[in-house]
């Protein structure tokens, strides 16, 4: 199941130099979590991730969500390997116990999503 966030944020008015109203829209922010957001694997065994997605969007303008193209990184290559599938999904297989942090970031901007937390067992 994908779970989803939507952070509220306040519109700033301000007033440039000739008086007129100018909006700095701080927006809403979108957070779809990574699916599986935790898991745990024995060694050897592997499952496969879903990138989540997150990103900013004024209320009433148009979203535009970033190319969903990502770069997928482990925090230990000793633990865990990572084989991308496609754009979106990843393939983690374990590799010895312990635990680490697989973050897909947008190919793009570079900026990260929610990361996937894995625990290794023996």
């Amino acid at each position: 199941m994908q779970r989803t966030l939507i952070a509220a944020a306040a519109a700033v008015l301000v007033l440039g130099c000739d008086d007129h109203i100018e909006t700095a829209c701080a927006g809403l922010e979108f957070t779809a979590l990574s699916t599986p957001d935790t898991a745990t694997l024995r060694v050897g065994a592997s499952l496969t991730a879903v990138a989540g997605a997150q990103y900013d969007t004024c209320v009433g303008e148009p979203s535009l969500a970033p190319p969903r193209q990502f770069v997928w990184r482990a925090s230990d290559t000793t633990i865990v390997r990572v084989q991308p599938l496609d754009s979106t999904h990843a393939e983690i297989t374990a590799l010895r116990a312990g635990t680490a942090t697989v973050t897909p970031s947008y190919r793009a901007s570079g900026d990260a999503v929610p990361p996937v937390h894995i625990t290794v067992i023996p």
